[in-house]
């Protein structure tokens, strides 16, 4: 592939029809046209990409085409783009995740986790390094977790029984092959111990390890068998102490839950070899118990394989297909989809590579795995180094349809606080835990004032249930207090959540066992006050992490995780501090959410506690494309401010910024409801006419006023809705004979919005007058302090390309619809075209030179 094919490809999803003329015209040119064809790409690529060569640009899949039920990332091309996700049936068809140590695989594989319980999709996590236990806190369904070789939660299976449906020869033979496998058994051993199977089998339905050494031992054996006998003898010794005795009929109802339940199997007290008997025969006995379900093809249940080389390694020589080979082939058809997890790409079996629909190809170091990643993602020679640099949190992703070409996606960090569930806590968990149904989750119940009200437990799921810790709701109550009015002392906190001095003081005393909180005295003039104050292990367990923000205050970051966690718990995917591309130095916004069904990322959560420009986030966030900008206020005192701020910049804009107080979330989807031609209507005349009628004939009815005003039934009561959402009118029913009519009644907003466009009806023209020397906008609010509504179309003359980005994006920003820019010739046009296509605005924006305007 030559250089300019090359930069072809990469120009081609940012400038597509450019790209396409240009190859016209390459395939019929002479050398001479050619020859400026090329210095023209060139051109254009170092004008568009930058330094290309040193950039990542490898495909991106159209946006239409890139939609899922379950959400993987952020397509990035040159820039973050729009959100990716995988279908079920697309999982159905197995999934691999490579990636070095800490390159983020289990991150990838948390965030997919998260997706399948909220979806009702079970599944079974192999875990080699006890990390799967850190997600439990982040669970509202029910997880069992058992820990085969400890006595923590033991497990209860017995791999030496014959799953029902399966042949026992069959079975037997399975046995025998993986026992030789892991335990590296030649073929004397491996038909001694075939031959204590089947007499094991002749005494007992279901044959313990132990039956099954009596039946070596009993064995006569000539003396050059006698090493064989050892060598099985062993293998049976190791594999006997890591499993118990259960019955057939027990482990085959064990079965059938695990495949209609949430699992985790630490696989850590087992040795490897016992990891790799286990595994196989595990997944066997799953196989034969789905076998009995009708449902073919459809994802019915996920397992995840973590250091999968240990199980699906490749064998060069091996004239047979393994069995973990064959069950990967063959789950897809029972609707069982596999997640392979591994390092090395390059020892994993071609038969577990080729039967994985989609590969994701984090970051690797090793050169063999550079290859064979690059070859897996088919990534040129020429971007393959690509892989050793690629940052934690990204990688490439290869899908076998839909779309067939490599690209880099941004994957979510799944916020886990590892170190807290340790064995102590774990075993609550599990004593705790009822028929595998059971799960106290406590809910938060703060104290309600004139503007707070109570949260409900289908909105609050919280992170931490109180089995985690051992603790009752009260003492977490006193800790979340302690969080959320840092300076008050024990009696002001005692008296807001009504705990006598008794219950107060205990629960003060847990939290400083458990180490939660310590306690210091501040003096107040005369007197002094005991304050508390929350440690270093409070800050994880309430914000998940190792610590916080160090230009934050515990109180910011606090609420931050609350309200991602209210959004999450309606389907939202939440990011912490997304970075803003939209203008130079624009900073974070705190919490960014979005849904997968969703193409664009559509809701900024900004959490003010009265000490941050709210104006300018505000701003920025809308700048950055933004459908909604929730502003959160810690306390009533950061509301009052936040709202005078947002009114004086004419930022408080219904149905797209909109300001509450914390944990004020009970009409949630009212609050995150998109209202895109919202502004547009409730500037329009339409709302102006009406408002004026109900002024004019206060008594009459709406279809009264519908009839005058011209308006049909539906637009009446389409318009007549959005005036009672945005409070410009109360509805009342009034009596009217047999009959009752409808009346709207005027409120105070809307007396105000009516005085206003009398006061200043007429001036606008005069005003975009005065406006347009010094290129200001108008922007809604100035749009509606003249009485008029706001207009489609803005129109941009210009004499250069200065500034042409940021006064398209101030544009957008303000409402408008369509934007025309206006240039005086055709340098300048293509100059403006090319800095609108590198941001991706060109497809909405109209570039003309003034003679054709």
């Amino acid at each position: 592939m030559t250089e300019i094919e090359i930069l072809l490809r990469k120009l081609e999803p940012l400038i597509p029809e450019r790209v396409k003329k240009w190859r016209k015209t390459l395939d019929f040119a002479n050398p001479e046209l050619r020859d400026l064809v090329h210095r023209q790409i060139l051109h254009t690529a170092h004008s568009v990409l930058g330094d290309y060569q040193k950039k990542l640009l490898l495909s991106l899949p159209p946006e239409k085409i890139a939609k899922g039920n379950l959400h993987l990332g952020t397509v990035i091309y040159e820039q973050p783009k729009w959100q990716f996700a995988l279908s079920k049936n697309e999982l159905n068809q197995n999934l691999s995740i490579f990636g070095r140590s800490g390159a983020g695989k289990t991150n990838v594989v948390f965030h997919i986790l998260k997706q399948l319980v909220s979806q009702k999709i079970p599944f079974l996590f192999l875990d080699w390094k006890r990390t799967a236990r850190h997600l439990l806190p982040l669970f509202s369904d029910n997880v069992e977790v058992f820990t085969p070789g400890r006595n923590l939660s033991p497990f209860p299976f017995n791999p030496l029984i014959v799953p029902s449906g399966l042949e026992k020869s069959v079975y037997l033979n399975q046995v025998v092959d993986v026992l030789a496998s892991a335990y590296v058994l030649g073929e004397g051993a491996k038909s001694i111990v075939h031959k204590a199977l089947i007499a094991s089998f002749k005494k007992e339905k279901a044959p313990s390890f132990k039956t099954v050494l009596e039946a070596i031992e009993s064995m006569q054996t000539k003396e050059r068998a006698t090493g064989w006998k050892l060598t099985a003898k062993r293998a049976i010794e190791s594999v006997a102490a890591s499993f118990k005795s259960v019955d057939a009929e027990a482990q085959e109802q064990f079965t059938k839950s695990l495949l209609k339940q949430n699992t985790i199997i630490e696989l850590d007290g087992l040795s490897q070899s016992a990891k790799k008997f286990l595994i196989p025969l595990l997944c066997s006995w799953v196989y034969s118990v789905q076998m009995t379900n009708q449902n073919r093809e459809q994802l019915q249940f996920v397992v995840v394989f973590e250091e999968a080389h240990h199980v699906l390694y490749r064998q060069e020589h091996r004239s047979s297909e393994t069995l973990m080979n064959q069950l990967l082939r063959q789950g897809r058809e029972l609707g069982i989809g596999c997640i392979v997890v591994e390092q090395h790409p390059h020892l994993i079996s071609s038969a577990a590579l080729g039967n994985c629909y989609t590969t994701i190809c984090l970051n690797q170091k090793d050169p063999t795995d550079i290859n064979k990643a690059a070859g897996l993602s088919l990534v040129h020679d020429s971007d393959k180094h690509h892989f050793s640099m690629l940052p934690v949190g990204q990688g490439i992703v290869k899908l076998q349809d839909r779309f067939r070409q490599p690209f880099l996606l941004q994957f979510p960090l799944v916020d886990v606080t590892k170190g807290v569930m340790t064995d102590s806590v774990l075993k609550e968990y599990i004593k705790n835990a009822k028929s595998f149904r059971e799960r106290r989750f406590f809910t938060q119940d703060l104290a309600s004032n004139s503007r707070e009200r109570k949260i409900t437990a289908s909105v609050d799921k919280r992170r931490f249930f109180l089995n985690d810790i051992g603790m009752e709701n009260s003492p977490f109550q006193l800790l979340e207090d302690v969080v959320q009015f840092p300076e008050d002392g024990l009696n002001k906190r005692y008296k807001r959540l009504k705990l006598s001095a008794e219950n107060g003081h205990a629960f003060k005393k847990k939290l400083l066992e458990m180490n939660l909180v310590t306690q210091g005295s501040v003096k107040t003039g005369k007197t002094s006050k005991l304050v508390l104050s929350p440690t270093t292990n409070a800050k994880k367990l309430l914000l998940g992490t190792e610590g916080i923000d160090g230009r934050a205050s515990l109180q910011h970051e606090y609420w931050k995780k609350w309200c991602a966690k209210i959004f999450e718990s309606f389907g939202y995917f939440t990011q912490f501090e997304w970075l803003r591309t939209a203008g130079d130095n624009s900073g974070r916004m705190d919490v960014l959410a979005w849904k997968a069904s969703e193409s664009v990322k559509s809701i900024a959560l900004e959490i003010e506690t009265g000490k941050s420009d709210v104006v300018s986030n505000v701003k920025r966030d809308l700048l950055e494309g933004m459908q909604k900008v929730v502003v959160v206020a810690t306390d009533e005192k950061a509301y009052q401010k936040v709202e005078q701020a947002l009114n004086s910049a004419g930022l408080l804009m219904p149905g797209i910024v909109e300001i509450i107080l914390r944990n004020s979330f009970d009409d949630f989807h009212l609050l995150t409801r998109h209202v895109p031609n919202l502004q547009k209507e409730i500037f329009s005349g339409d709302v102006i006419r009406l408002l004026k009628d109900i002024v004019q004939f206060p008594d009459d009815g709406v279809f009264a006023r519908y009839q005058r005003l011209g308006f049909d039934t539906k637009k009446g009561n389409r318009l007549k809705n959005l005036l009672i959402e945005n409070s410009l009118v109360e509805p009342q029913k009034v009596q009217s004979g047999n009959a009752f009519i409808l009346l709207l009644q005027l409120t105070d907003t809307a007396k105000k919005l009516l005085s206003q466009c009398e006061e200043k009806s007429g001036t606008i023209r005069d005003k975009a007058t005065e406006m347009i020397p010094s290129r200001k906008r108008l922007g809604r609010r100035e749009w509606l302090a003249a009485g008029v509504p706001q207009p489609d179309t803005c129109i941009e003359m210009l004499q250069d390309s200065t500034d042409v980005v940021s006064r398209v994006r101030n544009d957008l920003a303000e409402g408008y619809k369509k934007i025309v820019v206006v240039v005086p010739d055709k340098k300048i046009l293509e100059k403006v075209r090319e800095e609108l296509s590198e941001i991706g605005l060109l497809k909405r924006i109209r570039v003309l030179v003034s003679g054709q305007f």
